[in-house]
């Protein structure tokens, strides 16, 4: 039986989080890093999760620079009851695996270039590689059998339960379609209506610190915010819409300036949601006072990922990256994102 490796995107969502539960639009983009699978048929069901290259792994070919050295880290607590939930979705998905139960036990090597649950979507694309290994197993010749985009989303989306519950299928639509994207919800649709989106050139700083809270607590804190302070709330979670909206369906695509505001403003709003934190906000003024446009936190807050708009011309996301990085923790990351 051989090995297989996988790659798959993290995620960046731009605008439209906690307003998306709500029915409202959100746009995001895949990112430029995010996980690598190696899956080895064995006798049982082993994980492991590195950052850096997976020893004893070639590195993908063009990829640049020196690969950091490996270093194993915990893999995420109850992983264990993943397994079965795996093996459910691919046997109830892919008709050849429905004879045999799934995939043959084996050992999962995880290398992730992003922090794990920070907001990067690094669930969604580990289920993203798992679905297509699930697709790749059942039917080796993928030219006889090409899986479609929608194949597997839905797939990614229903693995993807075991570890939100409820998700909203953005980020495992960004990590498989690996394009921005415009999301569009409806109650008759188990998954959000994907839209390309054209983005003007766009210069940014993107990092993380370490959440205080889960996405789970992030978003029941809304909903009980939407009971005891309705009006306010749903002001609020309309105006995140509405600024989603504006970026949408704007023809041209609003220039960096433009963007800039609009994400300070939307960072307003969830600040007064109770969704950011003192050391997030801090990190966004340090880089406003560095130059950049504006930015935001990015996905459910409570610390984790974030970005900032910075001046499209070359080098212009540099003083943001030098006024940042001494606040930046291990457990984070920042780096420069051009599109």
């Amino acid at each position: 039986m051989r090995d297989i490796s996988l790659e798959a995107p993290g995620k960046l969502l731009l605008f439209g989080e906690h307003a998306a539960v709500y029915g409202f639009p959100a746009l995001g983009l895949p990112l430029d890093r995010g996980v690598r699978l190696n899956y080895r048929p064995g006798s049982d069901w082993a994980f492991r999760v590195y950052t850096g290259e997976i020893p004893g792994l070639a590195s993908p070919s063009g990829a640049p620079g020196t690969p950091p050295a490996p270093r194993e880290i915990p893999p995420p607590r109850g992983v264990e009851g993943f397994f079965p939930h795996l093996q459910a979705v691919l046997s109830r998905s892919l008709a050849p695996l429905a004879a045999t139960g799934g995939l043959p036990p084996g050992t999962l090597e995880l290398q992730t270039r992003l922090p794990l649950g920070s907001g990067f979507g690094s669930s969604a694309a580990l289920c993203t590689a798992l679905a297509r290994l699930g697709i790749s197993w059942a039917w080796p010749d993928s030219e006889a059998h090409p899986a479609s985009p929608q194949e597997v989303w839905q797939i990614a989306h229903d693995l993807e339960r075991f570890f939100h519950g409820t998700p909203s299928g953005i980020d495992t639509g960004l990590s498989t379609l690996e394009s921005p994207r415009a999301f569009f919800f409806s109650s008759r649709a188990e998954l959000p209506r994907a839209i390309p989106l054209t983005l003007p050139p766009l210069n940014l700083v993107v990092g993380s610190i370490p959440r205080q809270k889960k996405t789970a607590q992030l978003v029941a804190a809304v909903a009980e915010r939407r009971k005891t302070r309705p009006e306010e709330t749903e002001g609020l979670l309309q105006n995140l819409g509405a600024i989603a909206r504006t970026i949408i369906t704007d023809d041209p695509p609003p220039p960096p300036d433009e963007w800039g505001r609009a994400a300070s403003e939307a960072q307003e709003a969830l600040w007064r949601l109770d969704l950011s934190t003192p050391e997030l906000d801090h990190l966004l003024r340090e880089g406003c006072r560095a130059g950049a446009l504006g930015g935001k936190l990015s996905g459910a807050g409570g610390g984790g990922a974030f970005f900032l708009i910075c001046p499209p011309e070359e080098g212009g996301d540099i003083p943001v990256l030098k006024a940042l990085a001494p606040y930046i923790p291990p457990e984070g990351t920042l780096f420069s994102l051009r599109i």
